[in-house]
């Protein structure tokens, strides 16, 4: 997933619905997300996500440019 986000700047949805995201995985997905500009959209519902892994969402999301979209959680 890092390896994605990070290397593919044409990536602009991506949807990790029902993938069983837990903490290690939102901090990976929180870092590449410091880098990849592209990304408009991003959906988790239905995911292991707590308050601290928003936190760090959030502090990702405000170093980029306002999203289109930010999907449901």
């Amino acid at each position: 997933m890092q390896r994605l986000i990070l290397n593919d700047q044409d990536l602009t949805h991506l949807d990790l619905s029902y993938n069983e995201i837990g903490s290690k995985a939102m901090e990976v997905l929180s870092e590449a997300l410091k880098v990849n500009q592209a990304l408009t959209e991003l959906v988790f519902s239905e995911n292991r996500i707590g308050d601290k892994e928003m936190q760090a969402l959030s502090e990702s999301l405000k170093r980029k440019p306002s999203p289109d979209q930010l999907g449901s959680f």
